[in-house]
């Protein structure tokens, strides 16, 4: 899962410096936008290991 984390990461940055890199309003926008939605992804992913963390798991009755 942190390969997947580290993916989402690293593609938003590469949106974020194609966006900061062109004068065409179009492709910094479109950069912009691609960028939240990674950073959106790596967010969940972050949460979900948070929610999973703090989630105690119940061990089976001994009979």
């Amino acid at each position: 899962m942190s390969d997947t984390l580290d993916f989402y990461q690293a593609q938003a940055e590469i949106c974020r410096a194609e966006a900061a890199s062109t004068d065409l309003e179009q492709v910094r926008n479109r950069s912009l936008r691609s960028a939240a939605v990674f950073e959106a992804m790596a967010n969940q992913i972050l949460r979900s290991r948070t929610r999973r963390a703090g989630v105690k798991v119940q061990e089976p009755a001994s009979g």
